[in-house]
Formats: C-alpha cells, sequence, structure tokens
C-alpha cells in the first residue's frame, strides 16, 4: 500500500517539484490536488463495501459505520440471506422494506435478528495523517497521481494567467495530457477490478 506521504513523494517526482528548499507547490496544495483526484477516480472505480452488522430481534434501524448517505446503498440483505427492497412510492406492500432516514437505514417492519448484509459504495477520502494509507487499490497510484497533477497545473495556469504571464497554454496542455492519461489508466483498471468487493464486520 502507498501512504498518503509516498503519494505526494511521488506526485512531486511527477510535477518534477523535488526542491526541497524552494518547491514550486506546497504540501497542503498537493493534498487538495489529490483529495479532488480520488473523488475523480472513485467516479471511475467505486470503494464497494460490504458490512456486516450485527441487527437486534424487532429492531427497526440499522447504522453502519461509515454510511453517510442512502445514496450510497446498493442492497441490503436480511439474516436469512433475503433481498430487501427499498421503499417506494407505493408504501402498501406488507413486506419488509428499507429507507434511508435520519443517518440510517430504516426499516418498515421490526427486523428479524442476526447478521445483515449492507453493500454500498464509499467515497474515497483522503487521508488525515501522512503515514495512512491512500484508498486505493495497488496499481493504480499513476491514474490518481494524474489527475492530481492535472488539478495542480490547472491551478498554476489560473495562477499564471492572473498575473498576466506567459506559459497557460503550454501549462494547459500539459493538464489535458495528464488528464486523459489519468483516465485510461483509471477506466483500464477499473474493468480489470470490477465485482470486487470489500469486506468490513
Amino acid at each position: 500500500m502507498t501512504t498518503k506521504a509516498e503519494f505526494r513523494d511521488l506526485l512531486r517526482r511527477t510535477l518534477e517539484d523535488t526542491s526541497l528548499t524552494a518547491p514550486l507547490w506546497g504540501d497542503d496544495t498537493l493534498d487538495d490536488a489529490t483529495a479532488e483526484a480520488l473523488a475523480r477516480y472513485g467516479a471511475i472505480v467505486p470503494l464497494e463495501v460490504r458490512s456486516d452488522v450485527a441487527v437486534a430481534p424487532n429492531a427497526t434501524q440499522i447504522s453502519v459505520s461509515g454510511l453517510e448517505s442512502g445514496r450510497w446503498i446498493m442492497a441490503v440483505r436480511d439474516a436469512a440471506g433475503r433481498l430487501i427492497e427499498p421503499i417506494g412510492a407505493d408504501d402498501r406492500i406488507p413486506a419488509q422494506g428499507w429507507r434511508w432516514w435520519n443517518g440510517a437505514i430504516d426499516l418498515k417492519r421490526p427486523a428479524t435478528g442476526g447478521t445483515w448484509t449492507i453493500d454500498w459504495r464509499a467515497p474515497r477520502l483522503l487521508p488525515a495523517s501522512d503515514g495512512d494509507d491512500m484508498p486505493i487499490r495497488t496499481g493504480d497510484e499513476a491514474a490518481i497521481c494524474h489527475f492530481a497533477a492535472a488539478t495542480a497545473l490547472r491551478r498554476r495556469a489560473i495562477e499564471e494567467a492572473k498575473r498576466g504571464g506567459r506559459g497557460g497554454e503550454e501549462l494547459l496542455t500539459l493538464v489535458l495530457s495528464f488528464e486523459r492519461s489519468g483516465e485510461r489508466l483509471a477506466r483500464n483498471r477499473g474493468r480489470q477490478l470490477r465485482g470486487s468487493i470489500a469486506r468490513t464486520g
């Protein structure tokens, strides 16, 4: 796995900004660009998570650690492995159902006790600590690095344009090149990894 600090060093090498005394980009700027790159990468290669949750008999809500939006939920299964459908506009069907309410999965009927399974797509977020691992698959560093480099260079081009400086067009050419290569690398990798789900308990 690649840590946040290791990835930042990789990004600096990609941008040829390895001066120890006077780097062109500060760490915070590169981290912001990396956070944006992770969001773009996550849209192409979602972080698919399977959470096993112990649910008490007759519970009416299920909380999943890290799950913050009902839009992220892909599937809800009860302790018997039955797929539970989301509650639709027609709520008259007596079967079990679920909806997202107040930060949790709200059940239509009291739950059967046991281990329920929630499949969901988590966002890929920049780690808080430099020593933490990046939320990416091994081998995908180049794709995220190219997205981040494009973001950093685009911001630099905007700054140059505001100051009336030259070189903005050349920077934008590099931006397009990095964006295209990042997109190609991420999509090729995403096709190879389709169907893989991480499990949390």
